[in-house]
């Protein structure tokens, strides 16, 4: 794919995600019977299920602030082990950033969680978007765009949506967020990421032609 097509083809990722994101925002939540209705099943199915729940619930904790946060220190240290500054600032900043994003937007919103049975986790904030989902997804994905090789991009893509995936699956599972919380999340995490890593690569590419 030459550089034309790559650049039409990220803005139209970043068009269709924020589509979704505003769409999830406006349609989701306790007025919508599509997220009242899976709700409900998906509590029948864990309180059918109480195994399936222990289960769940190391994997959406791995999802959470303590796991992703250890995962950027994590990654951010290596790159700066390996001088990489400009990559683990990058990579800190858009993670960062994207985390603030989506609390300031959960205090827009004003969405309130589900509440039909007793949650098997703690939770704290407000519904949407699902921060689980929105940071695995801008965690996973950032890595996989800005710090993997090109050679394995599409499979750490793949990995990464596929991980986040099973992520902001467990939230409506365990009762704690709306589908569309979730599907906004992601969205957003895919907007967020696609645009700065393109605004990176401007950033890079602009240095690289002052210093030429």
């Amino acid at each position: 794919m030459d550089d034309q097509a790559h650049h039409r083809l990220s803005w139209l990722i970043v068009a269709i995600a924020l589509i979704v994101f505003v769409l999830a925002g406006l349609l989701g939540g306790p007025g919508a019977a599509f997220d009242v209705n899976l709700i409900h099943s998906l509590a029948a199915d864990r309180a059918a299920h109480p195994g399936l729940t222990a289960v769940v619930i190391p994997v959406t904790n791995a999802g959470g602030a303590g796991g992703m946060i250890a995962l950027l220190v994590n990654v951010a240290g290596l790159l700066a082990f390996q001088r990489r500054w400009r990559a683990a600032l990058v990579f800190a900043g858009i993670v960062l950033s994207g985390r603030a994003i989506d609390e300031l937007i959960k205090l827009l919103v004003d969405r309130p969680r589900p509440a039909f049975d007793a949650h098997p986790v703690s939770v704290t904030s407000l519904s949407f978007p699902s921060a689980h989902a929105a940071n695995s997804m801008i965690t996973l994905l950032a890595i996989a765009l800005l710090i993997v090789p090109a050679r394995m991009r599409t499979v750490a893509i793949c990995l990464a949506l596929a991980i986040t995936g099973v992520i902001g699956s467990t939230r409506p599972f365990l009762g704690v967020h709306w589908p569309s919380d979730v599907v906004g999340g992601w969205a957003f995490g895919i907007a967020w990421v696609v645009t700065l890593a393109k605004a990176s690569h401007y950033w890079r590419a602009s240095g690289e032609s002052r210093a030429m």
